[in-house]
C-alpha cells in the first residue's frame, strides 16, 4: 500500500526500520521438530549476542553435536520475505549500511539455505562497514550450516583472511572476551576435526 500511495516513503530510514519490526514481530517461531528433539540435547553453549537484531551463535561441546540450522531459524512466508527484500534495497539506495545488515541478517533468520546471505553479509561487515565484531558474529552462524570438510576449510580461510581488514594496533580488542573465546573454541575443533581427529571437551570459556 505505502509503494502505490507514497513510494517516496519507501527509502526513509524510519519506514525501512518500521518494515524490519515488523516483520520480525510476524515471524512464526521455530516449530518443534517431530523427534521432540530441542536445542537441551544438544551438548553446548547458545550465546547471547545482544539485544538487536542477532543471527543465532552456538557452540558445541564437540565439534560433531551442533543443531542443524532449521532448529534456530524462524518461519516466514514469501510475502514477508518479499518485503524485507524491499527494505534491503531500499537501505541500499541509501547507503545506510546498518539497516542493510538488519536486512540481510532477517533474511538469514527466514532462510532454511542462508550460505549466500550471510556471503553477503560477510562482505558488507568487512569491506564496508569495517564491523569486524559483526562479521565474527555472522562466522558463529555460517559454522552451524557448515557440513563438510570444505565447507569447513572454507571457514578457516575466510577466518584468516578477515584478519587483513583490521588495524594491527586494534587486532587485540577486536572482540568481546566471550564472542573471541566461542571463535577460539570452535576453530580448534574445526582444525582438530581437519585433521582427522574428535575434540572432546574443550572449555566454552573466553581466554585470559
Amino acid at each position: 500500500m505505502a509503494q502505490k500511495n507514497n513510494p517516496d516513503n519507501m527509502n526513509t530510514r524510519p519506514f525501512i526500520q518500521w518494515i524490519l519490526a515488523k516483520t520480525v514481530i510476524e515471524m512464526a517461531p521455530v516449530p518443534k521438530r517431530p523427534d521432540g528433539v530441542t536445542l537441551r540435547n544438544f551438548m553446548g553453549l547458545l550465546l547471547d549476542q545482544g539485544d538487536e537484531i542477532q543471527l543465532p551463535g552456538f557452540v558445541p561441546l564437540w565439534h560433531s553435536s551442533k543443531p542443524g540450522w532449521g532448529m534456530l531459524s524462524a518461519r516466514s512466508s514469501p510475502a514477508q520475505r518479499t518485503v524485507v527484500e524491499v527494505a534491503l534495497g531500499a537501505a541500499m539506495r541509501g547507503d545506510d549500511f546498518h539497516l542493510q545488515a538488519l536486512a540481510l541478517k532477517i533474511l538469514c533468520l527466514q532462510s532454511q539455505d542462508p550460505s549466500n546471505l550471510l556471503d553477503a553479509l560477510f562482505t558488507l561487515q568487512l569491506k564496508t562497514q569495517g564491523d569486524h565484531d559483526g562479521f565474527l558474529r555472522t562466522w558463529l552462524a555460517k559454522y552451524l550450516i557448515a557440513d563438510n570438510s570444505t565447507d569447513h576449510e572454507a571457514l578457516l580461510e575466510t577466518l584468516a583472511q578477515s584478519m587483513r581488514f583490521v588495524d594491527s594496533s586494534k587486532r587485540h580488542d577486536m572482540a568481546n572476551p566471550s564472542l573471541a573465546g566461542a571463535i577460539k573454541v570452535i576453530r580448534d575443533q574445526l582444525l582438530v576435526s581437519l585433521s582427522g581427529n574428535e575434540l572432546h571437551g574443550k572449555e566454552l570459556t573466553a581466554p585470559d
